[in-house]
């Protein structure tokens, strides 16, 4: 919010909590596709309710331990990411400069 002009402040901030909800729409999608690909083909027994409690724990522990991963990466290249000086277009505003 402090990159963007005082005037794009409003819009920025309604695309961002507009990107919110795709995203995490797109968080559970992943989830459950590598919890699919986990079960691989046990998972075609789930409709004659003979699949495991402990299969499917451990496809959900697979995609748990995937989406971890890529926490852990999204951490480190937030790490990498260098700080910018804010610029001087907030017109007497008080910003908050991480």
């Amino acid at each position: 919010m402090g990159e963007c002009p005082a005037q794009d402040r409003g819009s920025t901030s309604g695309l961002v909590k507009m990107m919110t909800n795709p995203g995490s729409s797109l968080g559970v999608a992943v989830v459950m596709l590598v919890a699919t690909i986990a079960a691989g083909p046990k998972l075609a027994l789930v409709s004659a309710h003979a699949l495991s409690s402990s299969d499917l724990a451990g496809a959900f522990d697979s995609s748990f331990l995937f989406c971890m991963d890529l926490e852990i990466i999204g951490i480190v290249l937030m790490l990498v990411v260098t700080e910018k000086e804010l610029s001087g277009e907030m017109s007497g505003e008080v910003g908050i400069g991480f």
